[in-house]
């Protein structure tokens, strides 16, 4: 398939002007600096352009030289998540990548492997992909191939597959794999004869069929759990469920749980109104890998209630991934008439509400109880505890910033 190049690069124009009004949020003072040098189709792109560099700063440290799509970026990788991605491979390995994309990955995978052989059938998205490699990576280990996946034949030196492959298909959103494009099943099928095989999902899949084919890890940062991600194994070993808790500056581990400790136990549920101590909340990646049991074991606590993703303990640790809260009051009844008189007399103004299992969003219950949301330091907890519900009232004792 022929390359084209992007319209924001066929213009040595366009980049300066990118440069000179990056800190802008006047589109029209943007739209008149183009006028008589490009087009207004052009004139609008670089509107746009100029307001995602300035939005993707939190997710790429170089986003001021960058250039994005809006649906190539929301799939992209943020810069931590691609660097882990690429520390799974070795200095020697050859990579062949499907689905470039605005090459986040690509800019991680060129600066610690030896090759990377990088594939999207969309030519405009190889086109700024090449342009933030050359910006933010190392161009010179990458060949780039604008192609249909399902035509390229996988160049013989290659040692290992990292896929990110589109989740969204004709306009809509997917979250199962199957209806990838291509499939995860699509990418196993091909790449049959190499062992190292990486494919990025999304957080919202259900992977329990994944796991007869290889492992999966639930990736999370700043308190929220940004993918799945399948690797192929070694069909005799067991597979295995894991959670990592990555540091969003720099990609490092922060926190690694699996399966392969305290398998099938659940800890004994705690029963109201005996509580007393704290609240634990488990970071979402931990959540989505089915692991708190897991960590009740680890730092000697016990689910809240049964099914429910919180834990309770009487001591604090520094464990990282979890949350503290200190439990001031517990409603055995979750009734709200009840809470709503409770927080009048302490005369408290703000809270936000968590819940698991209750019926009521957030937005509905802090509306019935008369009170500001949006506290950063008491929280409501409402939650399913056998036939009913109760809730539990409680203060923040640490923000984990170590996420």
């Amino acid at each position: 398939m022929k390359e084209q190049m992007h319209p924001l690069l066929t213009d040595k124009f366009v980049l300066t002007i990118l440069e000179e009004l990056k800190d802008t949020t006047d589109t029209l003072l943007i739209r008149k600096k183009c006028e008589g040098h490009v087009s207004d189709s052009v004139a609008r792109e670089v509107a746009t352009q100029i307001t995602m560099r300035q939005r993707a700063t939190n997710k790429f440290p170089q986003a001021g030289a960058m250039l994005f799509d809006r649906e190539g970026y929301e799939q992209s990788s943020h810069h931590a998540l691609a660097t882990y991605h690429a520390s799974l491979l070795t200095p020697d390995d050859i990579v062949l990548e499907i689905c470039t994309g605005i090459g986040a990955d690509t800019i991680a995978l060129s600066r610690h492997c030896k090759k990377v052989y990088t594939i999207d059938s969309d030519p405009n998205r190889i086109a700024l992909a090449r342009h933030n490699v050359a910006v933010c990576g190392n161009s010179d280990r990458v060949t780039f191939i604008t192609e249909d996946w399902a035509n390229v034949q996988i160049p013989s030196d290659v040692t290992a597959i990292f896929a990110d492959p589109s989740r969204r298909v004709n306009g809509k959103r997917k979250v199962e794999p199957s209806d990838y494009q291509p499939t995860v099943e699509d990418i196993l099928t091909q790449t049959t004869a190499i062992t190292k095989v990486f494919i990025k999902l999304s957080p919202g899949c259900d992977y329990d069929e994944l796991l007869e084919k290889g492992n999966v890890s639930a990736i999370s940062t700043n308190g929220e759990c940004k993918e799945i991600l399948f690797s192929k194994r070694n069909a005799e070993a067991p597979s295995m469920v894991s959670a990592i808790l990555l540091d969003a500056n720099a990609g490092g581990v922060i926190n690694h749980v699996d399966n392969t400790e305290f398998l099938g136990i659940t800890r004994i549920v705690s029963e109201l109104p005996s509580i007393t101590g704290y609240i634990i909340e488990p970071d979402p990646g931990i959540i989505k890998a089915s692991l708190v049991s897991t960590v009740a074991h680890t730092i000697d606590a016990r689910l809240l209630a049964s099914g429910i993703a919180y834990l309770t303990s009487e001591k604090m640790t520094d464990y990282p991934a979890c949350t503290y809260f200190k439990i001031t009051t517990v409603f055995p009844s979750a009734a709200l008439k009840k809470i709503k008189t409770y927080l009048k007399k302490q005369h408290m103004t703000a809270l936000s509400v968590k819940k698991r299992g209750y019926p009521l969003d957030p937005t509905i219950v802090q509306k019935r109880l008369g009170i500001k949301s949006g506290s950063n330091q008491h929280y409501l907890f409402l939650f399913k505890k056998g036939k009913g519900h109760a809730g539990v009232l409680a203060e923040r004792v640490n923000s984990d910033s170590k996420q």
